[in-house]
């Protein structure tokens, strides 16, 4: 462990402010490759969006912006299939029951009705519901019923073409190729192409969470509507150009009315003007909640929500314009980059602190309230908090390097030769000035004068008794400046400079001067002695004129 901190300590100290600025390069690199080349990112980047539909939904505040629309979900519940079972049986019921319910339904006059309900096979045992139900459907011009996508790989065994589909548009490249699809069997519905295909395979962003709903899919070339889309496009709204649209749960939660199917058959036989004055021009998706008989898919609202619900949020939103307007994913790129590139100037210039610390770790709360700022208030969605997890990744690791440098160099592990003579002992000053931003930026403009006036002279961020070459560090507990010569000639230079620096700081300099010299060589000496007290001249001149 201690070889490995000394090794990074050596690269710091080797590398100086490039090693900081490598690092940034590195976790910059590491966000962009998952979140634009292998795109997935997607889960981490929606937290801000699932975190404010929850406690969105527990404090019940559903904000609604535009003038809605009627959406009616009338669900096939468990107290529906109670009630029911004496006279029909248990599910799957006769079609005819189906029949019989969309001709009451078409008292109330809907918009367009959408069945959330699988008819792909004949009923051998009732053809004559089969029938019924066709029947209703074709002369009932606002009834949809439900097909579903079935995994591409699958497309050569089909009968199917892509051609026999409805379709809202399609591209130059489009070919009329096979497609594996499970469509309804009746067949006026499959003539009138009556039908939106409804699948949530490939909706959710890797952990299952249903967030988005397509408008289209994209089957060779070919934009094939959704049930959502036809249920849309037949009550006369007009729908995006995009394929998919991110959910407002919240939105539909506060429009949405739910029925049961029991009460509402008995209602509507009974002409209950009341239920047929709330079904009058809604927008109804039929389906059911029943746990075991329909497919639930977990999303920010429940981990078990009904594929009924989600369809009729899709509804609901592109019905009354809801949805999140996703902005520029690149805005979580540009947030990382400004935050990048603030903590790298931190730790180059080392103006590292207490308070800095807590800012970074604040870098997520940030984020998060921007983000759920823009969900509720301008119904829009740009989730940084993946980017912040970066830039907060980057300033912790930055610190902890910075940690380990210091303590190497505290215990004297670290150690750094001449370039000409690494085995010299030197004699070491140091000169410490007190804490203020003037201070330090001519701590800065000293140590570049010194550097660029002798090329003989090593840096780096500290120092301890062994260290070759003029150091300069500004800590956050006072700009240091340390100069290390070799004993005699050296002792006589570091006079000077002190002299500088109280000329600078007269009241503010504190001197500490540390003499470790053992026997040198005597070329060494010379050789040492010679390069110092030629560059020194000019250096003083430099740093009168600079300073």
């Amino acid at each position: 462990m201690n070889t490995l901190k000394n090794q990074l300590s050596q690269l710091m100290l080797v590398s100086r402010h490039w090693f900081y600025v490598a690092l940034a390069l590195i976790f910059a690199i590491t966000y962009i490759i998952p979140t634009y080349v292998l795109n997935n990112a997607s889960t981490a980047s929606y937290q801000t969006y699932d975190l404010t539909t929850q406690y969105s939904n527990q404090l019940d505040y559903f904000p609604t912006k535009n003038e809605t629309k009627k959406v009616v979900v009338i669900d096939i519940d468990e107290a529906t299939l109670a009630s029911m079972s004496d006279e029909y049986g248990r599910w799957p019921w006769p079609r005819s029951v189906l029949a019989e319910f969309l001709e009451y339904l078409s008292l109330a006059e809907p918009a367009a009705v959408g069945i959330d309900v699988l008819f792909t096979d004949p009923d051998k045992q009732n053809i004559e519901g089969d029938s019924y139900l066709d029947e209703v459907i074709g002369s009932l011009e606002y009834i949809y019923l439900s097909a579903l996508r079935l995994p591409a790989h699958n497309d050569k065994l089909s009968a199917v073409s892509v051609g026999m589909l409805p379709s809202m548009g399609k591209k130059p490249s489009a070919k009329d190729d096979k497609v594996a699809v499970l469509l309804p069997f009746l067949p006026q519905t499959l003539d009138s192409q009556k039908f939106g295909m409804t699948n949530f395979a490939h909706l959710s962003n890797g952990d299952g969470i249903v967030r988005h709903y397509p408008v289209a899919l994209d089957i060779h070339g070919y934009r094939i509507p959704t049930l959502a889309a036809q249920l849309v496009k037949q009550s006369g709204g007009t729908l995006p150009k995009r394929n998919k649209i991110l959910l407002n749960y919240l939105s539909a939660k506060k429009n949405i009315q739910e029925f049961s199917f029991a009460e509402t058959f008995k209602a509507l036989q009974n002409e209950d003007t009341k239920v047929i004055e709330d079904l009058s021009g809604a927008v109804i998706v039929i389906g059911s909640s029943a746990p075991g008989l329909f497919a639930v898919k977990p999303t920010p609202m429940n981990s078990e929500t009904p594929g009924v619900l989600i369809l009729a949020t899709a509804v609901e939103n592109l019905l009354n314009k809801q949805w999140y307007e996703e902005l520029n994913a690149s805005i979580g790129l540009y947030f990382l980059i400004i935050m990048l590139i603030f903590a790298t100037i931190v730790f180059i210039f080392g103006l590292g602190s207490k308070l800095l610390d807590l800012i970074f770790i604040g870098v997520d709360f940030i984020a998060i309230f921007i983000a759920a700022g823009l969900i509720l208030s301008m119904d829009s969605f740009a989730d940084i908090t993946f980017a912040s997890h970066f830039a907060i990744g980057f300033y912790a690791t930055a610190r902890i390097c910075q940690v380990i440098f210091r303590q190497q160099l505290r215990e004297g592990r670290l150690l750094i030769g001449h370039k000409d003579h690494p085995s010299i002992d030197l004699v070491c000053g140091s000169y410490r000035y007190k804490v203020e931003e003037d201070h330090i930026k001519n701590a800065v403009k000293l140590r570049k004068v010194i550097e660029k006036t002798s090329p003989h002279i090593a840096f780096s961020d500290t120092v301890f008794n062994k260290e070759i070459g003029l150091l300069l560090d500004y800590a956050t507990n006072g700009g240091l400046f340390y100069a290390v010569t070799p004993k005699g000639t050296g002792e006589e230079i570091m006079r000077k400079v002190k002299d500088v620096i109280i000329k600078l700081h007269p009241e503010k300099a504190v001197i500490d001067v540390v003499i470790s010299c053992n026997t040198i060589e005597k070329n060494r000496k010379d050789f040492v002695e010679k390069a110092l007290s030629e560059s020194m001249p000019s250096m003083l001149e430099h740093i009168n004129k600079e300073i």
